[in-house]
């Protein structure tokens, strides 16, 4: 390996491996921020879609709220079709009226929802149950179960007879007084659950547990239910103080309230209190979710208990609501957050998950599950780190091809400056060389041999004309980076170009022994607009080089044209019949101090210093024309023909 490829190797191998650590580096960084990004973005996303979702939940609990509400602090006397106020008085006098009087329930004449379905009160007295339904007479009751209504035609057809005839048939009070106690119990647990976790995040510590009754909570029922009304009554008291908290009690006369509540009158000795004023304890509507069509198509009901002192048994008292109008309803509610919200019914007897509370509604067992947001950010990279990457990259690539240039250009110039060093020592050598020669023989030589004398001398002055004309090259090359050449533009034809050319390289051409052939295939009119002396010289220095590297051809001949190329342009060709440039150095032919390979050539002697192309291209570039190396036009096929192309002035 060459000390030139060695230098050119361990060069590239050094940029090679400085680009790939930055790049490294970059490619880490760039990853690195976009992963940043995205997690930025996903919990930008995430904590928009909470935002939306909790105010969703909102919305949703504000629409159901006043309907919870207002069934639980509905009277417990409406939910019986006619009942009994509880103190009427005189119009006039505002006395107390003797006769008894029978009022109509609200709920009879009341105009609900579309997704009300029915209100109904069920209780269970000495092991019989009984329903009724404020909204029906007694002839209304015995009508066909919605659950055998066709689905299809169920919404348009049943009506509240149905509706109560489905759930007769489908429950009993025990069991949904199980269902309720079981709800109840599990939102206890749910509320002491939230109610820990607010404030372990608050820095609180969990709240002091409050002191329970065992036989009220620990030894709740979840096994097989009893149907007798002592375990009805039993349960209707546990479920009244699990909720005692919330509980509403007012003081009726008893007799009122027994009528009203369809509960028989069987009493217990009451202590203290007086015949006519006794409380009824009422519970906060519970919402249960009660399957009475089995076809998937569930029914959400609002229960609660109600109980009088002294009363053997308790009344259950609700509203049948149709869940899936109610969710048709409560989904619209929120499409301008959620286009494709649902809401999924949850079991009443579980406790929440702690994962899943934040998309439960506080007011009905119901989860929300809210699909994708409609203003949701996007997930890809922000522009401002679209921006800074762009920037960053181009920047980095732009840097790295400032140093992979840098090092080119350093180790091109390097090789540049070996090449000249060799090539001055070595073309400086022969003139120096034959300076000493000449001049010792000259020393030597008889004063009468002057002829020998004259040739030596002859000598002496070909090697000084060599001598400066190196010297003069360098000097010439060393002014190209500081200003162009002065140009004496004057109109010339090509024809005489040619014989300034002929004229200046016949004698070197003799001494090669070389046929200079001239060839002038332009029209007497063309007249070209240049500079003549740079011109001769970029031409002379062609000769030149073809007279060195074509010695050992068979052909002497070396030719000199000039020819029209079209569009205004006028080709001054130098041709020859030797091997030609070899494919290796066609790329390279023209940079400074790069000399071809004369292997083969059969000339001898020194070579140069490999700038005469050089600035003849670079001369050709200042003259407006174009020096360029082409295969030979005369069949040989071998890359020997220079051409320089010059512009046409003016043709008469």
């Amino acid at each position: 390996m060459t000390l030139r490829r060695a230098s050119r190797r361990h060069a590239a191998m050094v940029v090679l491996a400085v680009c790939v650590l930055v790049l490294s580096g970059l490619t880490w960084a760039t990853w690195s921020a976009i992963e940043l990004d995205r997690i930025r973005a996903q919990d930008a996303r995430v904590q928009s879609v909470d935002e939306s979702r909790a105010l969703a939940l909102s919305r949703l609990d504000a629409l159901m709220a006043p309907v919870l509400y207002r069934e639980s602090a509905r009277p417990y006397n409406h939910f019986r079709r006619y009942y009994k106020p509880t103190s009427p008085l005189q119009a006039d006098d505002r006395s107390a009226v003797e006769e008894q009087i029978v009022l109509e329930s609200p709920l009879k004449t009341l105009k609900p929802p579309r997704w009300v379905l029915l209100y109904f009160q069920a209780t269970e007295a000495e092991g019989e149950p009984l329903w009724s339904s404020p909204q029906l007479e007694d002839s209304e009751e015995a009508a066909v179960s919605a659950a055998l209504l066709p689905a299809e035609d169920r919404d348009r057809v049943a009506s509240p007879a149905n509706w109560l005839e489905a759930i007769r048939h489908t429950y009993t009070p025990s069991f949904l007084q199980n269902e309720l106690e079981r709800a109840v119990y599990a939102r206890n647990e749910s509320r002491k659950m939230l109610s820990q976790v607010a404030s372990a995040e608050s820095g609180m510590g969990p709240e002091a547990p409050r002191h329970t009754d065992e036989s009220s909570t620990s030894a709740l029922p979840f096994g097989p239910m009893s149907r007798s009304a002592a375990e009805f009554v039993r349960r209707g008291a546990r479920l009244l103080q699990m909720e005692m908290e919330n509980n509403l009690e007012v003081c009726v006369p008893e007799t009122v309230a027994l009528e009203n509540l369809e509960a028989g009158a069987a009493l217990k000795p009451r202590d203290g209190r007086g015949p006519n004023c006794v409380p009824v304890w009422l519970t906060d509507m519970t919402p249960l979710w009660v399957d009475l069509t089995k076809d998937g198509q569930q029914q959400l009901a609002f229960v609660r208990s109600v109980l009088v002192e002294g009363n053997i048994s308790c009344t259950l008292q609700g509203v049948l609501l149709d869940w899936g109008h109610l969710r048709e309803v409560l989904e619209a509610e929120v499409r301008d957050l959620f286009p494709s919200a649902k809401l999924v019914a949850v079991r009443t007897d579980e406790p929440v998950k702690q994962g899943l509370a934040h998309s439960m509604m506080q007011t009905i067992p119901a989860r929300l599950e809210p699909g994708e947001p409609a203003l949701a950010p996007k997930m890809g990279m922000s522009a401002g780190l679209k921006v800074g990457m762009a920037v960053g990259w181009v920047a980095t690539v732009l840097a790295l091809a400032a140093i992979a240039y840098g090092a080119i250009k350093y180790v091109t110039l390097t090789e540049r400056r070996m090449r000249f060093v060799a090539a001055v020592t070595h073309e400086l050598r022969t003139p120096l060389t034959s300076f000493q020669l000449y001049a010792d023989l000259l020393a030597d030589m008889p004063a009468e041999d002057s002829q020998q004398r004259r040739h030596h001398a002859e000598m002496l002055r070909r090697e000084a004309k060599r001598l400066a004309r190196l010297v003069e090259n360098v000097l010439a090359y060393s002014r190209i980076e500081d200003s162009k050449p002065s140009l004496r533009r004057l109109e010339i034809r090509p024809s005489e170009l040619l014989e300034k050319v002929r004229a200046a390289m016949d004698e070197q051409c003799s001494a090669s022994r070389k046929d200079l052939v001239v060839e002038n295939r332009c029209a007497d009119g063309l007249v070209l607009e240049t500079d003549p002396e740079l011109v001769v010289q970029i031409m002379t220095n062609l000769v030149e080089n073809a007279c060195k590297y074509s010695a050992g051809a068979s052909d002497p001949r070396i030719w000199l044209s000039a020819a029209p190329a079209g569009d205004g342009v006028v080709a001054l060709e130098v041709d020859d019949a030797g091997p030609g440039v070899a494919p290796q150095d066609r790329r390279s032919i023209f940079e400074p101090f790069r000399r071809g390979d004369d292997t083969g050539a059969g000339r001898t002697g020194a070579m140069g210093l490999g700038l005469g192309l050089a600035l003849s291209r670079y001369w050709a570039a200042c003259l407006g024309g174009q020096l360029i190396l082409r295969r030979s036009p005369r069949g040989s096929g071998r890359h020997s023909c220079f051409s320089l192309s010059l512009p046409i002035f003016s043709q008469a």
